[in-house]
């Protein structure tokens, strides 16, 4: 028997498969899928395979080649959690970036004259302070809304409570 043994070369991608990857405009994208109703669990994780195979910084030094591991782990990472991949679903299916941290225009309600506030929040992951105008809410329960962090790109969401109505004291008959 005759042991065959591969060049290291054998398992690096060039650079054009490197760029293929970090191009990828989504992560279904980089398993070579259209969008999210073409999922297959079963197909992403042997792309994976594939792609970890040539992209582990092990086996291949190009520096590019370490970025499209990044970025493939967090693909993958995102697409077989079923939790993550509905956030990451619903987090592209948001307005264009010029719409982040607008909140919808308020509501004029009749019986209140709250301004708008200020709202502060900060992000867990880099912990930077966000500042944001918020309309009165002038809802029953309280008002979500989806920023965007502008250091780290995370989303976070925030929960303004109602502006407490203030009725007329009932007018009192007397007997």
């Amino acid at each position: 028997a005759r042991l065959v043994l591969r060049s290291r070369s054998d398992s690096t991608m060039t650079t054009a498969e490197v760029e293929a990857v970090m191009s990828a405009r989504h992560h279904y994208a980089v398993f070579g899928l259209a969008g999210a109703s073409d999922f297959d669990e079963t197909l992403v994780r042997k792309a994976y395979r594939k792609l970890a195979l040539k992209l582990h910084p092990d086996k291949n030094q190009d520096p590019a080649a370490k970025l499209a591991w990044e970025r493939l782990s967090m693909a993958i990472a995102t697409l077989v959690d079923p939790q993550r991949r509905h956030a990451y679903d619903m987090a592209s299916a948001r307005p264009a970036p010029s719409q982040y941290n607008k909140p919808a225009p308020a509501r004029v309600d009749p019986g209140s004259a709250a301004p708008p506030s200020i709202h502060s929040t900060s992000c867990p992951h880099c912990k930077m302070v966000i500042r944001t105008t918020v309309p009165a809410n002038h809802t029953v329960g309280p008002q979500a809304y989806q920023l965007q962090c502008p250091q780290c790109k995370s989303l976070m969401k925030i929960e303004i409570p109602p502006v407490p109505r203030q009725h007329a004291a009932p007018s009192v008959q007397p007997p």
